[in-house]
């Protein structure tokens, strides 16, 4: 059990920049919704600190496993045992439930609560922990006394449920932690920050105002890197383009260790400076910026940054660097999105021959339109744009969904009786045929003012895409750089072969739609990709091998473990790679990464073939 779940964060240094929360100072039990998005930790321990309330809090960050009601009792006993020790007292035993189970979580919570002061105040962190609100409820009731000053605050990844919200003195909402002009405009000024109004609310609009987000960027990164352009980092065209744009250019300013030290915050959530032995990892310069302070010297990274830095730790290694493992930084201010992987220039296309508007009829020169231009992205989260404008799908979602089966499966027609199975099986034909309808109507809503023609055709019993407009899904940019990538593998060119390689990598920003995860119909699918990236990703690995580009291999075999940890020949490769480079330590952090995975995954120990390479190594460094 990681003992970083039951650590508090050090309170913000910085002006309160979601006065919302001061909320928590006056109600028994508060619920704070749409975290981690949108909360900073640290401002709610700034909140509890200036009620004098810190040093007598517990923190419970809940895991999966403590949807069992032992479980989690056993981790409250934890979190009550660290304050005590502050204290300076003695932890009592831990709490053991009896057999009958939950019905007990609420006299285990109040013994535990009855250990501490009566001003105690219990933060429990359900993120990541079980969505059932019952066992949860049972703990809180429980330290509740009625008699003491006790608080409580609840944190909820998404709406909170009914009897969550009827059990709270104040629910605290997205729209009520987002941080607002005045707030922005006070925080960059008290860092040192000069940002034009229009700046600001640049920013607010990218960020769509969230906390987690602007906080760092008006503090710490603006603080530190004052050549960081953010009033022309705001000009991306996309709200989602400014982060990943953040993330990549600072991860340029990074050296190796720096890059380890992130790469481990994201495996585990926490990193403590005794992970690493290399003494040139510089974590203060992270501190404040991906990584958040806790208690014990541990640090936390901040859940909203954890996606951009994802996408771009993995990514970024593929550009060329330096050889101190740096990578060059972006000084120009971007003017359209920053992807994980730039895709290549549209190919010149001319006017579809069957096309039925009537502005493309020959009028003796005029010039003849192009098509539409459809980009639609399947690999990673959904996006999908119209001459690289966005589009809103706010009509129904069966009508996205629809739109997504016809892009997986383009350019083959559907037939009717088939979408009506996938999406309405068991259902009466005629109310089926009724609703595929209903979610075809509301998909063309989405387009209204966008296409003048339709984006879904029905001939013939079958639906597909209008053969009027241009399409381009990163699916089919990834198989075709994948099917070059292997011809030139046949033929003997293996610089071609890498280059498709990398290129297909980029392209694959994620799992296939991996939003949706309990669709079937595309589990094939997304199996099958999933297996052709890892299969470019073995193949990159033995030509960086075998060319001594032993950074590079690292990167790639680092791309493996991320799709699967448990690959024991991705864990040896890079303890060979670790071992050209004399970095012994890492060798043996890798091999107990490796041991963990292994271990909580399987159930059982490395296979010989791991341990005897591991042995090998260390008896090599000693001689």
């Amino acid at each position: 059990m990681l003992d970083a779940r039951f650590l508090g964060p050090a309170p913000s240094r910085h002006l309160l920049t979601q006065p919302s929360l001061q909320a928590v100072q006056c109600s028994r039990l508060t619920v704070v919704s749409g975290a981690p998005a949108h909360l900073v930790d640290e401002n709610l321990a700034k909140v509890l600190d200036d009620d004098g309330r810190l040093k007598h809090a517990a923190w419970l960050r809940l895991s999966r496993l403590d949807a069992q009601p032992a479980h989690l009792v056993e981790s409250a006993g934890r979190s009550t045992s660290r304050v005590e020790r502050r204290l300076g007292g003695v932890p009592e035993p831990l709490v053991a439930l009896s057999p009958c189970g939950a019905r007990t979580v609420g006299a285990a919570g109040a013994q535990l609560a009855d250990r501490l002061p009566t001003d105690a105040t219990l933060v429990i962190d359900n993120t990541l922990g079980p969505m059932d609100a019952t066992t949860v409820l049972e703990l809180v009731e429980g330290w509740l006394s009625p008699t003491a000053d006790r608080r409580v605050v609840l944190l909820w990844p998404q709406r909170p449920p009914r009897r969550v919200r009827r059990a709270a003195d104040a629910v605290l909402g997205p729209h009520e932690l987002l941080m607002g002009h005045t707030m922005a405009q006070r925080i960059a000024t008290e860092s040192g920050l000069t940002l034009s109004a229009r700046s600001i609310e640049s920013l607010l609009w990218s960020t769509r105002g969230r906390a987690p987000l602007l906080h760092p960027l008006l503090t710490e990164i603006g603080a530190r890197h004052p050549d960081l352009p953010l009033d022309l980092a705001s000009r991306c065209r996309r709200r989602s383009a400014l982060p990943d744009w953040v993330v990549r250019n600072l991860l340029g300013r990074c050296g190796l260790s720096e890059r380890e030290i992130l790469s481990a915050t994201l495996d585990l959530g926490f990193w403590h400076p005794s992970m690493t032995s290399s003494a040139t990892a510089d974590h203060d310069a992270l501190e404040g910026v991906w990584l958040s302070r806790l208690e014990e010297g541990w640090f936390r990274l901040p859940p909203a940054w954890a996606p951009p830095l994802q996408r771009q730790l993995h990514a970024t290694p593929f550009a060329p660097g330096r050889e101190d493992g740096t990578q060059p930084c972006i000084d120009a201010a971007p003017v359209a999105p920053v992807e994980a992987g730039e895709w290549p220039e549209w190919p010149a296309a001319p006017a579809p021959s069957n096309s039925r508007r009537a502005d493309t009829v020959d009028d003796g020169g005029a010039d003849t339109p192009t098509a539409h231009r459809l980009e639609a992205k399947l690999l990673g989260g959904f996006e999908f744009t119209v001459d690289g404008r966005a589009v809103s799908f706010q009509n129904g979602p069966r009508g996205l969904m629809l739109l997504k089966y016809l892009l997986a499966h383009h350019p083959r027609p559907q037939q009717r009786d088939v979408l009506m199975d996938v999406f309405w099986p068991g259902v009466d034909p005629d109310r089926a045929r009724s609703r595929l309808h209903v979610a075809l109507s509301g998909l063309r809503r989405s387009f209204k003012g966008l296409i003048d023609v339709p984006v879904v055709e029905f001939r013939a019993g079958r639906y597909q895409l209008s053969s009027e407009l241009e399409l381009r899904t990163d699916v089919e940019d990834f198989e075709r750089l994948a099917a070059m990538a292997s011809e030139a593998e046949h033929a003997g060119d293996s610089a071609t072969a890498i280059e498709c390689c990398e290129r297909a990598i980029a392209v694959y920003r994620g799992d296939f739609l991996v939003d949706e995860p309990y669709e079937d119909w595309a589990l094939l699918r997304r199996e099958t990709l999933r297996v052709k990236y890892l299969d470019l990703l073995d193949r990159l690995t033995t030509s960086y091998l075998a060319d001594e580009r032993i950074g590079e291999c690292i990167s790639a075999a680092q791309h493996i473990l991320h799709q699967d940890a448990c690959r024991e020949d991705a864990h040896r490769l890079l303890m060979r790679c670790y071992a050209r480079q004399g970095r012994i330590h890492q060798v043996t952090r890798q091999f107990e990464l490796c041991a963990r995975a292994i271990q909580s995954a399987l159930g059982c120990e490395p296979s010989e073939a791991t341990a005897t390479l591991y042995r090998s190594i260390r008896l090599d460094h000693v001689h």
